[in-house]
This record gives structure tokens, C-alpha cells and sequence, in this order.
């Protein structure tokens, strides 16, 4: 009888400690830390933290910077910016760290295989240069972000902040490159990373011609280089830029504008000798394993032309760039997108002077501009609102309202917001904007004031 009696209370004492550990917030319906979750170290206003985050590749690095207060009083609204992977590789890229001071938490990260040597941070698995492997990792930070997924102590991201955040106000950031990662985790993990609310994407490439600066570029901030084989609209498309590759040519001793030695070049008057009338790429290309890296198209006329005997050793290969190019471009990826995430909120951020495209319509924010408004269905806008810019003491010479695009693309500059500001006021309107708008539930195509008001 004693015996029956202790095991009926061992049992008690077992069922209810077993109950303590089932969670709301627990997706895996076990809490391993559950004995512990009143010892967590919990981050106050204006405290920065690192956190790793388990993805399939192993561990990611990141840093979690928080505001002096929450931006409303429902809570914190996330951003997660994307980093750099063409041409350097910067641990917790940080453009816009000014967005706490308007009641963000802001997420940077470290891509995977890489580390930060200021803070012996690191994140696990193998740097691919934006390639699956960075998808991966970027995945993770969004389920991290959108309260999925836990840190790799078993915590969620809400559980080490003492202030409220709002996980349904989750966006992510992408300035230049970056934005090719940003679209194309949306279209392969879209299922996965949860509800997403909004994006805002400054300037970004969207196909290896463009990335490869082949229509264009800036031999000075004010002198501005453009490829005579490209004229709009005959060689746009949505999906791809047309140019006649069968003129290229390889100069091996060219190098007056600095960089590595050796060139690609339009043989315009088609004399076979590299000469003023002809058009000289420019040194600032993508570069993966050291090597440069043109686009598809360019790399294997250049292969034919037998102009480049030997390859160059620092220029990589066509099929080098065959396995490379697929992975990074996202005018593919759109429709995809708009089937996994329907309710994603876009917005195209450009100026009216490109960081890095010189053609005045903008084939890369057109495409994108296509790619989200036909190709996904989803509610776009082009830079921000006029009630923004305005509480923010900027004048835009130009608004279209969202859903709306150029009526003539070749004027597509126009429309870019005003580039006398500092490069980061810009990005601070347009994520205010996008986060206010989710947080009111408001995306008429015009805003008739500051919706914080």
C-alpha cells in the first residue's frame, strides 16, 4: 500500500513537471531549457547581442541591436539587413544602424564559413557567395526573426528582450547586391520562413548583365560611361537584356583605369585593335574565388572570339560562370514568390543617379518593377510616399502612386528620389513607411499623412 502511494505522487510530481515544459511559443512541443527559462539573460533598451542560429548548414552568427523604445505600443518592428557577397565580405553589414533610433530591432548577420575578427564571432557551414548555402543561412535569421525557430540555447528571440516586439511587423533591407539573396530566399524558402510582411530594395541587380556592369558604368561620380550596344526598348526585356556579344574582344594589356590587367571590350567599329571608338568594361565586376566574373552570355562570346589565348588566369570560366550566374539572378523568381508569400509588401528604392547603373531607365529596378507587380501580383510601390519624404524634411520632385510605374521607362530617372541627401535618409523614410503601413494596416496606393501621427 506504502508502495502504491509513493509511485501515484512520483507520477504526480513527474506529470506535472513534464506539462511546465509545453509551451505556446515551443514549435517543437518540447522546451529543453524549460528549468532554466527564468535564468535567461534578458536585453534592455539600447542593448546590442549575439545570438547563433541552427540552420541545415550548421550555426549562423547574429547580432541583435535594440531601441531606446519600441516604435509603437504594440511593440518593436524587425528589420533584417542583407549583406554584401560579390565584392567583399563584410561581417554584420551594417548601412542603416540609425533605424533603432526610430524604434527598430535591427538584425545583421554573418554569412556562413565566415567570421568577424573585431568580435571573434563566427558563423558555421561553407561561403558560397550567395549561393544555397547563403540562402540557408539567411532562411534561419528570417524563422528566427518571425518567432519559428529558436537560437541555438533553446531561446526565442522575444524571450531575451525585456521590451515588446511585434514579430507581424517582420521586414528585411537590401542595398546593391544583396537584394539578389533577399528575392531569391523568398522564392525558395517562402514556405518555410513564415509570414514575411515587406521588403524594400535599394538599386538592386537583377541578371548577370547587369551585375556585371556590361550596359554601363561611372568612370568618376559625375562621368557616367554608357554601352552604345544597349538602347531601351529594344534590348529590354523582363526576364533579359539583349546585346550583341558577337562584337566582344579581349585586350590583354589594358589598364589605365585600375584594377587587374586585361579587358573585355565591344569592338564597335570592328577593327580587331582596341581604340577610342570602342567600349572598354570597367575593372568593378563581381568577383567569386578571386576571380572577375562577366555574365554568361559575354563569357562565352568571349571564348569564341579566340581573343582571350591563353584565359586569363583571374577571369573566370564559361563553365565557371554556367554554375555560378543561375543561382544569383531573379527574374526567374518572382511568380514563385508570389505563390509562397501573397501578401508580401514590396518597395523599389532608386535614386535619381544610380550607385552603380548608368542607363537612364533603369533596367534593373523595371525588371523588378515586373517581376513583383505581373510576375508575382503583389503590391509594389516605387520609393516612398510624399507624406514621408515630407515629415522627413526631403522634397521629391516626383511621386507615383503604389501599383503605379512609369508611363515611359526611358525616363524611368525622373522618378528616382532626389540624391542631394545623405546616402541613408532615404532607406530610414522608406522602412518607416513600410513598417508604419504594416503596423496601420494601410496600403492605400497614397498615404494622406505621416501614419505616426
Amino acid at each position: 500500500m506504502k508502495n502504491g502511494l509513493i509511485f501515484f505522487i512520483v507520477g504526480i510530481i513527474i506529470f506535472s513537471s513534464c506539462v511546465g515544459c509545453f509551451g505556446e511559443n515551443n514549435d517543437l512541443g518540447g522546451c529543453e531549457n524549460c528549468e532554466n527559462i527564468d535564468e535567461v539573460v534578458k536585453f534592455g533598451a539600447n542593448s546590442t547581442f549575439y545570438v547563433n542560429i541552427p540552420s541545415n548548414i550548421g550555426n549562423i552568427s547574429v547580432k541583435v541591436q535594440l531601441p531606446n523604445e519600441p516604435r509603437y505600443e504594440g511593440g518593436a518592428p524587425i528589420v533584417i539587413e542583407v549583406g554584401t557577397f560579390f565584392t567583399s565580405n563584410v561581417p554584420y553589414y551594417n548601412t542603416i544602424p540609425e533605424i533603432i533610433n526610430y524604434g527598430f530591432v535591427y538584425l545583421t548577420f554573418i554569412w556562413p564559413g565566415t567570421e568577424d575578427r573585431f568580435s571573434n564571432e563566427s558563423s558555421e557551414g561553407v561561403y558560397d557567395y550567395g549561393g544555397i548555402n547563403c540562402l540557408e543561412g539567411l532562411a534561419s535569421i528570417i524563422k528566427y526573426a518571425n518567432g519559428i525557430s529558436k537560437d541555438n540555447e533553446g531561446y526565442y528571440l522575444f524571450e531575451k528582450i525585456e521590451m515588446k516586439i511585434n514579430q507581424s511587423n517582420v521586414g528585411m533591407y537590401a542595398f546593391s547586391h544583396p537584394g539578389i539573396v533577399m528575392t531569391n530566399v523568398l522564392a525558395k524558402f517562402g514556405n518555410e520562413i513564415g509570414d514575411i510582411d515587406w521588403v524594400v530594395g535599394r538599386e538592386n541587380p537583377t541578371t548577370d548583365t547587369i551585375s556585371s556592369m556590361e550596359i554601363g558604368y561611372w568612370k568618376t561620380n559625375t562621368e557616367d560611361i554608357q554601352n552604345p550596344i544597349y538602347s531601351y526598348p529594344e534590348s529590354y526585356s523582363s526576364t533579359e537584356l539583349d546585346l550583341n556579344y558577337s562584337l566582344i574582344r579581349w585586350n590583354s594589356t589594358w589598364d589605365l583605369d585600375g584594377g587587374d590587367p586585361g579587358r573585355p571590350y565591344w569592338d564597335l567599329n570592328e577593327n580587331e585593335i582596341l581604340d577610342e571608338n570602342d567600349h572598354v568594361l570597367s575593372y568593378k565586376v563581381p568577383t567569386f574565388n578571386g576571380k572577375r566574373t562577366y555574365s554568361m552570355k559575354l563569357t562565352s562570346a568571349l571564348l569564341e572570339s579566340g581573343t582571350a589565348n591563353p584565359w586569363p588566369n583571374d577571369v573566370s570560366t564559361v563553365e565557371e560562370v554556367n554554375s555560378i550566374w543561375p543561382e544569383r539572378i531573379t527574374v526567374e523568381s518572382y511568380p514563385e514568390i508570389g505563390e509562397k508569400i501573397p501578401n508580401l509588401k514590396v518597395m523599389l528604392l532608386f535614386g535619381e543617379k544610380d550607385h552603380v547603373q548608368v542607363t537612364k531607365d533603369r533596367p534593373h529596378i523595371h525588371q523588378a518593377w515586373d517581376g513583383f507587380f505581373h510576375g508575382a501580383s503583389l503590391w509594389v510601390r516605387l520609393n516612398p510616399d510624399s507624406a514621408y519624404s515630407d515629415f522627413f524634411g526631403v522634397l521629391n520632385s516626383s511621386e507615383l502612386p503604389a501599383n503605379f510605374a512609369p508611363n515611359n521607362w526611358s525616363k524611368a530617372e525622373n522618378w528616382g528620389h532626389s540624391s542631394e541627401y545623405n546616402i541613408k535618409k532615404f532607406p530610414i523614410i522608406a522602412l518607416t513607411e513600410m513598417a508604419d503601413r504594416c503596423n496601420f494596416n494601410n496600403w492605400n496606393d497614397n498615404l494622406d499623412e505621416y501614419l505616426l501621427n
